[in-house]
């Protein structure tokens, strides 16, 4: 079979994700501990995808995220947060300001998926993502299904920019479906909507009349026509005319759909959403091809076979599952049971011991799990010379810094060394002139200059001059001299921040 290539506007259509945040994913790892990138080729200065690897690194992405090594939580990069931020035009997703002040918000709660892939995120202000995680519902709140189809229609306006070769009758059903999203909501509330829902509204409106122009399906016409006619009526009272109009133009969607040669998708029954996620089968639209026969066996949730159901592995969350104890029979297809059968530690071959210490491979445990001990370099545990102190034990007439004056270290350590961090250069708070305000800098102690690498890490504006915050730079406080700045009136910003002046 060919392999099929998508560019870039393709791919970002086809996965729901922006052009920007693809090609960071190409670039950088988001997971913890883990060296996946998104795969590609360049075709001069394009970039080109294929389909197989969009959907495999996608379903990575939804899978569970490993916590942060300083964190019960996955750490979230910031270029997804910023993805989540354009996407509300940044602002709260629910109260359309605070944008600014605005935080990432789970859609599935991170305690239960541990999943910060941008579909499960929407971009809320601190007082909305509070009550969101809190259950309140109403105007002042919202609940997991407004949030939901809120979050459907912010990534359908973007994806709309992304989609000029994508067919404009799947556009329009996914822009219908919203519509009934939005209508299965309002005729369930009791309260007034959130704003958003309106402003969602306002927005399909006005896309679904230009689409329809774009539209060369002959059979199609007679129901684009109807579209656009209830879309443009005026009659309705002004203060419902959204909620009328939303119900009437989401009562043509199974005409479209007939017409269209387009049927709801199996899978999620066009909610576009499947597992708290957008729907692997549709992609969020919420329809596909009626002639597309899907096997749906492999959406199913399945017990997790290392943990057996119980989320639990090896007295931690199950690493296969996420702690949830089953998944989608599609990825337990996919998995390696045996990579997580223990094995001896390659190190020190199940002693626990190296070096007449704990081995740092295992931790002193003796056994690893094999997909662990299958990606240990064993020479980086060979002990080579220092590469500063090329194996004498000194540097520049002292006890060499990267090891200690051992001579030699693991070659794992002596690789991430840079030597060029421990050249001697200028002081940058004194310049090099060893004095600082007259006094010897306190920074190189007057010495004039110190390491590169403590010369990078030096935050110079600590060395200045600051008005003393006791006496607010009168010299004096109740008519006696300023202890804290010796009734100079300013002090080192350094001692400002040393002794919380």
């Amino acid at each position: 079979m060919e392999t099929k290539y998508l560019d870039i506007y393709q791919a970002a259509a086809f996965l729901n994700i922006s052009p920007e945040l693809l090609e960071y994913f190409t670039r950088k790892t988001v997971k913890s501990n883990d060296p996946r990138k998104l795969k590609f080729k360049k075709d001069g200065e394009l970039y080109k995808f294929e389909e197989k690897e969009l959907k495999d690194y996608d379903s990575w992405l939804r899978a569970s995220w490993p916590n942060s090594p300083k964190s019960s939580r996955p750490h979230l990069p910031d270029a997804i947060k910023q993805e989540i931020r354009l996407e509300a035009n940044l602002e709260c997703a629910l109260c359309l300001k605070s944008g600014e002040a605005g935080e990432a918000a789970h859609i599935e709660p991170v305690k239960t998926g541990k999943c910060n892939h941008p579909h499960n995120l929407i971009w809320l202000c601190s007082n909305h993502h509070t009550k969101f995680d809190n259950g309140l519902f109403g105007p002042k709140g919202a609940s997991n299904e407004e949030v939901t189809a809120i979050k459907k229609g912010l990534q359908y306006f973007r994806r709309v920019s992304w989609t000029g070769q994508a067919s404009v009758l799947q556009q329009i059903a996914s822009a219908l479906s919203i519509c009934s999203d939005l209508n299965r909501l309002l005729e369930a509330q009791n309260a007034p909507s959130h704003p958003q829902l309106e402003n969602i509204a306002r927005q399909v409106f006005t896309i679904i009349p230009e689409l329809a122009k774009r539209s060369t399906v002959e059979k199609l016409k007679p129901t684009l026509e109807k579209l656009v006619t209830e879309i443009e009526k005026q009659e309705y009272p002004s203060a419902s005319i959204n909620k009328h109009k939303i119900k009437n133009v989401a009562l043509l969607e199974d005409d479209f759909l007939e017409s269209s040669d387009l049927a709801r998708c199996p899978l999620c029954e066009i909610r576009g959403v499947n597992h708290s996620y957008d729907c692997p089968v549709c992609h969020g639209d919420g329809s596909i091809d009626k002639y597309l026969e899907i096997d749906l066996t492999e959406f199913d949730l399945v017990k997790c076979k290392l943990c057996e159901g119980s989320g639990r592995y090896d007295g931690d969350d199950c690493i296969a599952c996420g702690g949830e104890g089953e998944m989608e029979r599609r990825f337990e297809d996919r998995i390696d049971y045996s990579q997580f059968d223990l094995v001896d530690c390659p190190v020190c071959k199940g002693s626990g011991r190296f070096d007449g210490d704990f081995c740092r491979a295992c931790g002193g445990d003796r056994t690893v799990m094999r997909r662990y001990a299958d990606s240990i370099d064993i020479s980086e545990y060979d002990y080579v010379d220092c590469p500063l102190c090329e194996g004498s034990g000194r540097h520049n007439g002292d006890t060499c810094p990267p090891c200690y004056g051992e001579r030699q270290m693991l070659r794992k350590y002596a690789d991430s060394i840079d030597v060029s961090q421990y050249s001697d250069v200028k002081c940058p708070a004194c310049k090099g002139k060893r004095l600082l305000y007259g006094d010897d800098c306190i920074a190189c102690y007057g010495e004039g200059y110190m390491s590169a690498g403590q010369a990078d890490q030096l935050d110079t504006s600590l060395y200045k001059m600051v008005k003393c915050p006791s006496c607010k730079g009168k010299s004096k406080t109740k008519n006696y001299e300023c202890r804290d700045c010796n009734g100079e009136g300013e002090l080192l910003k350094y001692y400002v921040d040393k002794y919380n002046l």
